[in-house]
């Protein structure tokens, strides 16, 4: 929808704004023509040229007139071809900072530069924040057993179990000789334990025994002390290069270097977007005014008017319906239903044409012929400002029947209200 809105007249909420330029010139016109040839007698045989008479004297320089009204402003011309580039003009003055603009992409890397020499160690920095903590990676080999730490304090004692209950007391035997061993028994069951006794004295150190599977790893402790900083190592050999990592946060903007050399200048953009309307300069003076044009022949001959009586949803891209139509004459015809008007051959036509939404969405209209966009024709509401545009233009078709209708250019659905949307046709020529 874009590439149609520099032809389109932009609507604007201000009582100053001129809603539709191209409209009012076309009306100008048109109603000029109208005064001097309707109702106007046949034009007489021109009469004998008189003689000249000598030329009076001059008067006196009279006060300046009043500065009249700027004119409407005419429909914006075609655009031109690209000049060729102009020298590049001092340097202004340097402008404050603006906000810092969005990241743009990343470009294509370089080619890789010869290595430099060594620069001087840096400071090292403060330390940054703690970044999140990531994923955990893949276990590691089990590393050698560090030296065996201190003993630390005993700890508390566990409460005792509940006693089972004591079974009768039998009488007290006389004692036996005790006999040989006999065989060593099966492993009755784990009687209650019994209260930790005081500590041995620490025994001989054992071989070192097999070494166990790791265990679960248990919770991060926190985070002890920073340790004073070590001294830098040498440098290691320069590895190769890794695969590019996702793009970090951007940084606090460094300082200012020097400026570099003046860069080849680059292509012309894209056309950005119409800006918003300026403040009206002062008025300029009134030019001197051109010589009058010959006297054309048109004539009214024929014209129309369409009205679109129903409330419709108009689809995008896709043409205006006119269910009612008052035609006089002969040389303009409605057919498919009302979306299409026939014009005849080898004339001019002035068309007009207004178009009201119910909802103040932004959407854009214009005129075509034979599928192909008229010039100037296009009108663009913006969306939140106002719901109701028009345009216009004067059209001459050529040797054949031309097929005109009234089309939605923007990709949305335009509600329209019942008999606000119109378009006037009168054949002028």
């Amino acid at each position: 929808m874009d590439k149609y809105k520099r032809y389109a007249s932009k609507s604007k909420s201000s009582k100053n704004d001129i809603e539709c330029d191209n409209s009012k010139v076309i009306e100008r016109t048109y109603d000029k023509y109208k005064r001097e040839t309707v109702g106007r007698g046949a034009k007489g045989e021109q009469g004998p040229q008189g003689k000249m008479g000598p030329q009076g004297p001059r008067g006196e320089k009279g006060e300046q007139g009043l500065q009249g009204k700027i004119g409407p402003q005419g429909p914006r011309g075609e655009k031109g071809e690209q000049g060729p580039e102009g020298k590049v003009g001092p340097q202004g003055p340097r402008g404050e900072k603006g906000e810092q603009g969005p990241e743009g992409k990343i470009g294509p890397q370089g080619p890789r530069g010869e290595k430099g020499e060594q620069g001087p160690e840096g400071k090292i920095g403060p330390q940054g924040p703690r970044g999140e903590k990531g994923e955990q990676g893949p276990e590691g080999k089990i590393g050698p057993q560090g030296p065996r730490g201190e003993k630390g304090e005993q700890g508390s004692e566990g409460k005792m179990g509940p006693q089972g209950p004591r079974g009768e007391k039998g009488e007290q035997g006389l004692q036996g000789k005790i006999g040989p061993q006999g065989p060593r028994g099966e492993k009755g069951e784990q009687g209650p334990e019994g209260k930790i006794g005081p500590q041995g004295p620490r025994g001989e150190k054992g071989e070192q025994g097999p070494e166990g599977k790791v265990g679960p790893q248990g919770p991060r402790g926190e985070k002890g002390e920073q340790g004073p900083e070590g001294k830098i190592g040498p440098q290691g050999p320069r590895g190769e290069k890794g695969e590019q990592g996702p793009e970090g946060k951007i940084g606090p903007q460094g300082p200012k270097g020097e400026k570099g050399e003046q860069g080849p200048e680059g292509k012309i953009g894209l056309q950005g977007p119409r800006g918003e309307k300026g403040e009206q300069g002062h008025e300029g003076k009134i030019g001197p005014q051109g010589p009058r044009g010959e006297k054309g022949n048109s004539t009214v001959q024929n014209n129309a008017y369409l009205v679109q009586s129903e409330s419709v949803s108009i689809s995008p891209t896709s043409r205006f319906v006119f269910n009612s139509s008052f035609i006089n004459g002969t040389d303009i015809s409605v057919k498919n239903d009302g979306m299409t008007v026939v014009l005849s051959p080898n004339a001019t036509y002035y068309i007009k044409y207004t178009v009201t939404g119910n909802s103040y969405n932004t959407y854009i209209v214009g005129l075509r012929v034979n599928e192909a966009l008229i010039k100037g024709s296009l009108a663009y509401c913006e969306e939140g400002i106002k719901n109701s545009i028009s345009n216009g233009a004067i059209y001459t078709t050529g040797n054949c029947e031309e097929e005109l209708d009234l089309y939605n250019f923007s990709n949305r659905n335009i509600k329209t209200i019942p008999n606000s949307v119109n378009m006037q046709i009168i054949r002028i020529n």
